[in-house]
């Protein structure tokens, strides 16, 4: 074979392999197609997936995704303390049960309603230290760590304040406070004074000072000349004199002065003797005779039997013990 005819051959066959059935030319890098997939029988043909269905997909499994960590996430936060969130002044009352709470106080200098602090967390008040005024009662109760209201030196003004159950509690010095309405201190077993000074303006209602094993002196009550209530001394074992009420000169309703076992009889008897009161109620104190047979006390809503105030003896104040 002549090499011209060779080079015939070569070329025929590189043109034969460059074409596919029936002699249509084929890229060389096309990929194989089969036949199509057939349909099944009663399913629509929804055309091919565009990019805006897969993305819907994704975003909904994202947030299936989501849900599920918030599910593993425990429970919400809790939810912030009130604070004076429009400016210095605290619309209602304000509630305080945790440290954390009085802290979030700290830009108020007013609240239009009442105040309550009370929480085994709270030990310290300066979170308050801009407070001046409350439009209701300053309650301070049942807390287990306080030991002073110092924090509150800028009060200046309050319609009531009630101090209890407070275990912790020494002082409850209120330096620029000029006077409340009502005075309740009761069954805080530390407290040793009411506070340094007299209250300018006194207290013009009522005053309990009741079950304050340590309380001494009654020294913020120096001012107080007259009350429209009642004021009612009971069970402060170490108090020993009421000089700090020498001002007072007339009560409205009762006054009573009981069972505070260091506190001369005598003593409370000439104190009583020179403040005006419809009625009055004097017994029990260092010194006192023991209980009589028959009960001076009846009719005042007052249990004076053994299980009461234990001025009387065994159902000789029946009436106001069956109340």
């Amino acid at each position: 074979m002549t090499p011209t005819r060779a080079l015939l051959l070569v070329a025929l066959w590189l043109s034969s392999a460059a074409c596919g059935p029936g002699g249509k030319p084929t890229p060389l890098d096309a990929p194989e197609v089969g036949p199509p997939l057939p349909r099944d029988a009663g399913q629509p043909d929804t055309g091919p997936r565009d990019a805006g269905v897969d993305a819907t997909a994704d975003a909904a499994e994202d947030v299936g995704a989501d849900a599920s960590l918030d599910a593993d996430a425990g429970p919400p936060p809790e939810p912030l303390p009130p604070e004076c969130t429009a400016g210095p002044i605290f619309e209602g009352d304000a509630a305080l049960g945790s440290q954390r709470e009085v802290d979030a106080m700290a830009a108020c200098r007013e609240i239009e309603g009442s105040l309550r602090l009370s929480g085994d967390d709270i030990a310290d008040l300066r979170g308050l230290s801009a407070l001046q005024r409350v439009g209701g009662t300053v309650e301070v109760a049942g807390n287990a760590a306080l030991e002073s209201l110092e924090g509150l030196a800028s009060l200046r003004e309050a319609r009531s304040l009630r101090v209890t159950r407070n275990f912790a509690l020494r002082s409850m010095a209120l330096p620029i406070l000029d006077g409340v309405a009502n005075l309740q201190v009761t069954r805080n077993p530390l407290l040793t004074t009411t506070g340094e000074r007299p209250y300018p303006e006194g207290v013009t209602a009522f005053i309990v000072v009741e079950r304050n094993a340590l309380l001494t002196s009654l020294t913020a009550l120096g001012a107080t000349a007259s009350l429209r209530g009642n004021i009612r001394i009971e069970r402060n074992g170490s108090l020993a004199t009421l000089e700090d009420l020498a001002s007072l000169t007339s009560v409205g309703d009762r006054l009573v002065v009981i069972r505070n076992a260091r506190l001369p009889q005598a003593d409370a008897e000439l104190w009583a003797a020179g403040v005006a009161a419809l009625r009055r109620k004097v017994d029990g104190n260092q010194g006192a005779p023991p209980p009589a047979g028959d009960c001076p006390w009846t009719g005042d809503a007052d249990c004076d039997e053994p299980e009461g105030t234990g001025l009387c003896v065994e159902e000789s104040d029946a009436e106001d013990c069956a109340e």
